[in-house]
């Protein structure tokens, strides 16, 4: 979460001639970490793919209307933002993550601990919800601890919300404890 929003000044808002171009530009050096440039631009035009109007009030103010998407309403900028953000979350996860077809037992491909922290313990914790077949509420200290063991070069076993986690090579495997 950043601690201060920079004030963006006028020629920055003007130098834009699309909606997405100065979405992009404004958003990116918030998920530079998470998201690369041609990710976010993918998702900005999905987003955004409506007419946008962006008034000039006078010399040094801009409004942008937020009446004009698809339900008319301020909602079609920032819930269809997050929608797609969180849809190409959810396809990078599948990519990297293995559910065999019993649901108990899932295998964790590297690339699954590539992202933000606050990804793979939000991930990582739907996994041991769906293999452990059990809401567990959140306990981040031992999550953060058994997701720090997994990132180290040792072998691993443990147990955590009806799950045994084991590490192997590169790969982790998630089963349901029995």
């Amino acid at each position: 979460m950043p601690e201060i929003i920079p004030r963006m000044h006028i020629d920055f808002l003007k130098a834009h001639q699309h909606f997405e171009e100065l979405a992009v530009s404004v958003i990116h050096p918030y998920t530079k970490d998470q998201l690369s440039l041609s990710e976010l631009t993918a998702i900005c035009e999905k987003a955004f793919n409506f007419p946008i109007n962006i008034k000039f009030l006078n010399d040094d103010d801009l409004v942008l209307e937020l009446f004009h998407g698809p339900t008319l309403a301020f909602k079609d900028f920032a819930a269809r933002f997050m929608a797609q953000t969180m849809s190409y979350f959810q396809k990078d996860r599948k990519k990297n993550l293995t559910i065999l077809p019993l649901k108990d037992n899932a295998i964790l491909k590297k690339n699954f601990f590539s992202h933000s922290d606050e990804v793979v313990f939000r991930s990582f914790s739907e996994v041991l919800r769906i293999i452990g077949k059990k809401y567990y509420p959140v306990r981040g200290k031992k999550i953060d601890k058994i997701l720090q063991s997994v990132k180290a070069k040792s072998p691993l076993k443990l147990t955590l919300g009806g799950c045994v986690i084991k590490k192997v090579n590169d790969t982790i495997i998630v089963s349901k404890e029995t």
